[in-house]
């Protein structure tokens, strides 16, 4: 919230430390009654009826709210699946090798998650068949590369970290691209792509850790909300002879927490 709005509630906040960034303060306020004393929630209740009558005379009406959680229906996101045949799929060589240099190493898995993010979309650009004029674009997929079939899955909402990892991993350490390897010896690979809520003042809400409360989670790292902020995750996981390897990269905007 702005500088303004945020001394006429009269809540106590934290300030967004961020160099050359608008002035902007976040609130929070835990749902649990025993985190707070009767006076501290009588405050904020407070608060959040004057921001509500502001919200108001503004024409904003009612908040819209996204949540994870118990204590409301459960609604079915479908996914939406889209086959693509005939299209370049490039063997990722995920480990790293002692005769290869940083820089090489961050050029070869950038090309990887170039191609999973083209993957994602679509792009005509990795069929086989593409005939595209070269001086309009030109893309060659990494190298090497064979020609096969794609599957993409897509699910929009917020989505639990419990779903999100039951999508990454299955049976404890075990990875989901190890159950669709191929008969023979080829290599098979799966590509996870996550994108944040960007409006959000969080990127993500850490999860409990096995026998840690609540009351000891670690902190949400907080960022400037934007629209045209960038979070992006993409997750590539490969299996060759049973033997799955990942590699993870973040697309992180300015104004964040994350970086430090």
């Amino acid at each position: 919230m702005t500088k303004r709005l945020y001394e006429r509630l009269g809540v106590v906040g934290k300030k967004l430390a961020f160099k050359g960034c608008p002035e902007q303060f976040v609130i929070h306020i835990p749902l649990q009654r025993e985190t707070a004393s009767v006076a501290v929630r009588e405050r904020q209740r407070t608060a959040l009826k004057t921001w509500d009558s502001i919200r108001a005379e503004s024409g904003l009406g009612k908040w819209e709210v996204a949540y994870v959680g118990g204590g409301g229906g459960v609604v079915e996101v479908k996914a939406r699946l889209r086959h693509d045949t005939d299209v370049y799929i490039p063997d990722p060589e995920l480990p790293e090798s002692a005769d290869e240099s940083v820089e090489d190493r961050q050029q070869r898995l950038g090309s990887l998650f170039e191609w999973a993010g083209m993957a994602c979309l679509g792009a005509q650009r990795l069929k086989a068949n593409d005939r595209v004029d070269p001086y309009v674009a030109v893309y060659e997929a990494p190298s090497p590369s064979r020609i096969g079939n794609t599957t993409h899955v897509r699910w929009r909402g917020l989505m639990d970290g419990g779903f999100v990892q039951s999508i990454s991993l299955i049976e404890g350490s075990r990875s989901i691209v190890s159950t669709s390897q191929p008969d023979d010896d080829s290599s098979s690979s799966i590509s996870i792509i996550m994108h944040s809520n960007v409006t959000g003042p969080v990127s993500y809400i850490p999860s409990s850790a096995p026998g840690v409360s609540e009351a000891s989670d670690r902190e949400a790292p907080l960022r400037v909300p934007s629209r045209e902020a960038e979070d992006t995750s993409c997750l590539i996981v490969s299996c060759t002879s049973g033997r799955p390897t990942w590699a993870l990269g973040q697309s992180i905007g300015k104004w964040d927490a994350r970086w430090g």
